[in-house]
């Protein structure tokens, strides 16, 4: 017995080993993006930032599945008979815009467009999911429903279930349905989708409630005498005629339903996926048909540990009737403590050992993108590590597209790059065209059959002609193929070599260059077979540290800022791509010539009790011609927050009258010149003074006053504020340490008031040191100490 087990061991690993090392070339990699804040959109509103961030984050999540070499989007578009995509027949979603009913403000965007056109450019295809009977959630509230909503346009159509705000479409109303093939009719039409996808909301779970439906079994039994039959029939007729009704508008469109993993379940919600792939229904005159499946594949929702031996009940063939099984795992169950760490390795495994499952759906996109319980390293580093094409439906059409023409390498128009290229291939004699197309890798020119049917040569899927291969450690050969909308493969082009690139010859500025602006463009020549360029640019000749060091840049430009006043940069660049990298070019160097930023003195950082009159002082830029001064109230300067803002300041220094009592300033400086201007410097603040001394009722002082000057230490110009409460000959007068006087500064007679006087240590000859000014104004005299410091 224990030989036994160890046998089984072994063979199971063997099996796994080579799934991972022999990925199939074909195989569905779909996964679930939920609205409802589940997935997408991170940001709800209508304003136009809003509306690029929810176009973004479109952007970025397929990408990240991309990178996973997922091949299908399933995108929710429907949450409960409202609208994620431009809808003439219901209304916008809250969802996407805060409040039902309410339209982006840009009237050309359409979420579902976006989200079309990230698919299919990635090689992805975009199924539209829709949940065709829920109108309210059971938490919803009636009152936030929007007047175009159905609930509110055709309430007869709608049942609730009682002890709930759980509301439906009627499934035994015609009317219901005929609005409903309105709806999704409207979908194929004006989208390019590449399927119409159902989950398991059809008839309510008993938890919602229990609900009536006893008129419409009344007036449309069609025949029926039981119940429960006759609501499965309703479920079932309609998806006979959503399938029929695609059918004849885009044939190659797919029509699937992932319904609950547990039959027993969809029992409860009178879903029936033996009639729907047997063909069986029965028709409003009440006669019963078998007319074959009227779905093109089942997604079953085996959210359980090992299927919860589930699976057989979908798997054998003549349950399936050729139609394409795929399998719903639970990748935002796998963290939880009943799951094994193998779990998702042994359902893949279990996938790719089963004939009759062609691939696999997760939900949700946040719990794989989130990398829950590792499941998206396992897929990314075991199982799918190559890219795969969607499996063909063999009962849709089979011919497929010719090759792309015309395969070539070189410069792709509007960039500094090569790429691979192509021609669209002639249409194929039954007119169906080019829909992917699929990049492999080789080592050689010669391509032969094993080549196209090993995953592990194919490296990218697009819809655009082009491709810009990536560094790899496969061959230097491309081809390429075209798949239709049934991923029928063509033949492939001739095989292409790709050769390593050359160095770039640096273009401008000219080495040595002087006098270069605050924003300087970087050119180079372009280089054959680049497929990027890496860019370095440092204050160092040897590079040990990085204003940019930029790679994957498409062009033979790159636009520099953020540089420094008087400063010298060294520059290089390489050419990389798909078989190597080039050496960098020859380094160049280029000497800023706008001026650095200008030194604050004062008022100095942090100050207290500063005179509401101020004088603002900073040193002189050589290079300068102007400054730009900013004075604000907050230390986030903006806007809002300014009291000054300006530019073209001559002189190194500003006075602003008037400032309010006790209240925090901040300010800066920049310096500017023909050749560009500064960075900011650092924003120094400030508190002015809380009282003037004792103030009368016409705001004068009532005291005379000397102020502590500042900064102190300075070097080589301070401030020295001083009040005067009556008309009086004052003296402002300067002494060294040894009481001889040095100068005076002021020697006049003076109404009440507050003064300032800007004293300058240049002036008198003063060297570094302790130094004393006194003021006299009548009978008053006031001595301080400051200090020179150079």
């Amino acid at each position: 017995m224990k030989k036994f087990l160890l046998l089984l061991v072994m063979i199971s690993s063997i099996q796994m080993l080579y799934a991972q090392s022999n990925p199939p070339k074909r195989e569905m990699r779909g996964v679930w993006v939920a609205s409802l804040g589940i997935d997408w959109p991170s940001s709800v509103g209508t304003s136009l930032s809003t509306i690029q961030a929810q176009k973004q984050s479109i952007s970025d999540l397929f990408e990240n599945h991309k990178k996973l070499n997922m091949n299908a989007i399933f995108f929710h578009i429907r949450p409960h008979c409202d609208a994620v995509y431009k809808s003439s027949i219901e209304p916008w979603s809250q969802y996407l815009t805060g409040t039902q009913g309410v339209a982006p403000v840009d009237p050309d965007y359409d979420p579902l467009t976006v989200a079309i056109e990230e698919a299919h450019k990635r090689g992805m295809e975009l199924h539209a999911w829709l949940n065709p009977y829920r109108a309210l959630l059971s938490s919803g509230n009636i009152s936030s429903v929007s007047a175009q909503h159905v609930i509110k346009k055709h309430p007869e159509w709608i049942i609730k279930c009682s002890g709930s705000e759980y509301r439906f479409l009627d499934p035994g109303n015609p009317r219901v349905r005929d609005y409903l093939i309105t709806v999704i009719m409207d979908i194929v039409r004006r989208y390019d989708l590449d399927g119409i996808h159902f989950d398991d909301y059809f008839y309510p779970y008993s938890d919602y409630g229990t609900f009536n439906d006893d008129a419409s079994y009344s007036k449309y039994k069609y025949g029926f005498t039981s119940k429960t039959s006759w609501r499965k029939n309703n479920v079932n007729l309609l998806l006979k005629m959503i399938n029929d009704s695609i059918k004849a508008v885009k044939p190659y469109l797919k029509f699937g339903i992932s319904p609950s993993g547990n039959p027993s379940v969809n029992t409860g919600i009178y879903c029936d996926p033996s009639a729907w792939l047997k063909g069986t229904y029965t028709d409003t005159l009440g006669v019963a048909h078998t007319d074959g499946p009227y779905i093109d594949y089942i997604l079953p929702q085996l959210y359980w540990v090992r299927y919860n031996n589930q699976l057989p009940n979908w798997s054998t063939t003549s349950f399936l009737n050729n139609r394409h099984l795929y399998i719903g795992h639970a990748a935002y169950r796998y963290s939880e403590s009943s799951f094994p760490k193998d779990e998702l390795t042994w359902e893949i495994n279990k996938n790719r050992s089963t004939a009759t499952i062609n691939g696999s759906v997760y939900y949700n996109s946040s719990s794989v993108i989130g990398n829950n319980a590792g499941c998206a390293d396992t897929l990314r580093n075991n199982f799918y590590r190559f890219p795969a094409l969607i499996p063909t439906m063999n009962w849709k059409d089979t011919l497929p597209p010719n090759q792309p023409r015309n395969i070539r390498f070189g410069r792709l128009p509007g960039t500094g790059v090569d790429a691979l290229q192509w021609d669209s291939p002639y249409q194929a004699n039954d007119g169906d065209s080019a829909f992917q197309f699929i990049i492999y890798r080789i080592n050689s020119s010669a391509i032969y059959p094993e080549d196209i049917n090993k995953a592990g040569n194919i490296v990218y899927m697009t819809d655009s002609k082009n491709y810009i291969p990536i560094i790899s450690d496969a061959g230097n050969y491309y081809f390429v193929t075209a798949t239709d909308r049934n991923w029928n493969e063509g033949s492939p082009t001739i095989a292409i070599e790709i050769q390593q690139p050359n160095s770039p010859l640096l273009k401008f500025p000219q080495n040595k260059e002087n006098n270069q602006r605050d924003t300087v463009i970087l050119k180079w020549d372009y280089s054959p077979f680049s497929g990027s360029y890496q860019l370095q640019v440092s204050t160092d000749s040897l590079f040990s540290t990085f204003l940019v060091n930029k790679s994957g840049i498409k062009d033979t430009f790159y636009v520099v800022t953020s540089l420094s006043g008087q400063q010298k940069y060294f520059w290089k660049v390489k050419s990389i791509n798909a078989v190597g990298t080039s050496e960098y070019s020859s380094t160049f160097n280029f000497i800023t010539g706008f001026p650095t930023i200008p030194f604050q003195q004062s008022p100095s950082k942090s100050s207290l009790n500063i005179n509401i009159n101020p004088t603002f002082i900073w040193n002189k830029e050589y290079f300068a011609q102007n400054y730009g001064f900013q004075l604000a109230t907050a230390i986030t300067i903006t806007p809002q927050s300014l009291v000054v803002d300006t530019m073209g300041v001559i002189d190194t220094t500003i006075s602003i009258k008037n400032l309010t009592l006790n209240k925090n300033y901040f300010w800066r400086i920049k310096a500017a010149n023909q050749f560009g201007i500064s960075a900011w410097s650092p924003i120094w603040g400030f508190k002015t003074q809380s009282t003037v001394g004792v103030v009368e009722e016409n705001g004068l002082p009532k005291e005379f006053k000397l102020m502590q000057n500042y900064p102190n230490p300075f070097n080589p110009i301070t401030i020295i504020n001083y009040h005067t409460s009556a008309v009086s000959k004052v003296t402002l007068k300067i002494f060294d340490i040894l009481g001889n006087e040095l100068g005076t500064l002021v020697n006049e007679e003076k109404p009440a008031g507050y003064y300032s006087y800007q004293f300058s240590a240049t002036n008198l000859q003063l060297s570094s040191g302790v130094y004393f000014y006194t003021l006299k104004a009548g009978d008053f005299v006031q001595t301080r100490k400051m200090v020179v410091l150079k």
